[in-house]
């Protein structure tokens, strides 16, 4: 005679957890690693400046520009001169109620004349949010 009566001569059918964790698990590392992979800088590299305070962290989207050592312009990894990183940045905060923030990621060889043009060329467009990008000590 059966215990459960519903299922004459059957065990009564379970659900198996340790799989079913398993691929809960599986489908959390996967996403963490998405996450982590999607979280990108649209820069050019560059040999960046060392400070002793923290790196930008928690920003969703910047608009970066860079400055290399031989003072070549990038507005992400667009190469730009001065008057077409002006003119997309008046284009940015036309378009925007709250522009993202302007980070400036110079080399640490870059001429210091050509990274005061280029903040001075974000103050004069508007910017508010202006960061220098740098790495930690």
């Amino acid at each position: 005679m059966s215990v459960f009566p519903e299922y004459p001569g059957e065990e009564r059918p379970r659900i198996e957890l340790i799989p079913m964790i398993d691929v809960m698990f599986f489908l959390l590392v996967v996403f963490i690693f998405l996450s982590i992979s999607l979280m990108r800088v649209d820069a050019v590299s560059v040999s960046l400046p060392d400070a002793a305070s923290h790196p930008l962290t928690g920003k969703s989207r910047i608009l970066n520009i860079t400055i290399r050592k031989d003072g070549s312009l990038f507005l992400g990894k667009i190469r730009m001169n001065k008057a077409g990183i002006q003119r997309a940045l008046s284009m940015e905060l036309k378009r925007s109620p709250s522009p993202e923030p302007v980070v400036v990621s110079a080399d640490r060889g870059a001429n210091v004349q050509r990274l005061v043009d280029i903040l001075d060329l974000c103050r004069s467009v508007g910017v508010s949010d202006l960061l220098i990008r740098t790495e930690s000590r």
